[in-house]
């Protein structure tokens, strides 16, 4: 079943999902890492996602990790002081 990986031991098709950030678009998959990562651009919200289909806005990458290196700033701030 496409967006769902069977390792051995698995008891229903649909147990283990593809995890949000990933999809899978193919049968056979038996290892989580056989889902595929959302290419640059697209993002996958959703557990089981056989495709991407999420376009990312223009500048959310940047915007997210600006607001990671801001945190990152002011804790070492308040670690030094």
């Amino acid at each position: 079943m496409s967006g769902y990986y069977c390792p051995a031991g698995t008891r229903y098709s649909a147990q283990y999902p593809c995890p949000t950030g990933s999809f899978g678009n193919v049968t056979g998959m038996q290892v989580v890492g056989d889902c595929i990562l959302c290419p640059g651009g697209f993002y996958c919200d959703m557990t089981a996602q056989t495709t991407y289909t999420q376009i990312c806005q223009a500048g959310s990458v940047f915007k997210n990790i600006m607001l990671i290196i801001t945190a990152l700033i002011c804790f070492m701030i308040l670690v030094e002081s």
